[in-house]
């Protein structure tokens, strides 16, 4: 089992610096990580694309996460941007939020990162987000683009406390599953760090089908 942190917890922690969330990564000798963008354009993502501040090579599974979409920007500059990162740092996945524009998911963003050897995924969304949740259309993006699937299991606790809606996000997405998010929530943030929530027991529960 590869076991490894998202750099969404460092920014929390104030770490923003690319290459000293990767000191940190070496210090705790994961094998896997997923790097967080919170932009398109930047300092961050241009010392990644030069390859001169994260060096993942030696990571057994690397993720990228992308932002949203940038409507200032042009379609083909998002693609040709993914399609960098993913060259120089061998990415294994690039995920991104499956967001609807004026009432529709931008498909053709989509099938255009996947056509230029993007290996694209999404996850199911949290409760706060107005798309990116229901099973159907989650099931008719991931097969009819052939995308892969993050499986966000404290996004599909805030749907469902049961973690029925989790298992059938599973069941319909099982062959295209790549990863999990496991993470948790407190009083105050429904992205805690999983040994600090307080609903981990119950994600735990459910695995040993207590």
């Amino acid at each position: 089992m590869r076991i490894g942190p998202s750099t969404r917890w460092m920014y929390a922690s104030g770490l923003y610096l690319l290459n000293e969330q990767e000191k940190i990564l070496r210090a705790v000798k994961t094998s896997s990580v997923e790097i967080i963008l919170d932009a398109w354009e930047g300092a961050r993502i241009n010392s990644l694309r030069n390859g001169k501040a994260f060096d993942v090579a030696g990571l057994s599974y690397r993720s990228l996460h992308l932002p949203g979409l940038v409507y200032t920007l042009e379609t083909k500059d998002h693609v040709a941007t993914a399609r960098q990162l993913v060259d120089s740092h061998r990415m294994d996945t690039v995920l991104i939020h499956p967001t609807k524009v004026n009432g529709d998911y931008p498909v053709d963003f989509y099938e255009e990162l996947v056509s230029n050897g993007v290996p694209l995924a999404i996850e199911n969304m949290d409760k706060n987000k107005d798309s990116g949740f229901d099973i159907n259309e989650l099931e008719g993006l991931v097969k009819s683009i052939d995308l892969g699937f993050v499986l966000d299991v404290q996004h599909a606790y805030e749907h469902d406390i049961t973690m029925q809606y989790a298992n059938d996000l599973f069941e319909v997405s099982i062959h295209h599953l790549l990863h999990l998010h496991v993470s948790g929530e407190t009083a105050n943030s429904n992205h805690s760090l999983v040994h600090k929530s307080r609903n981990a027991m119950e994600f735990l529960k459910k695995e040993l089908g207590r």
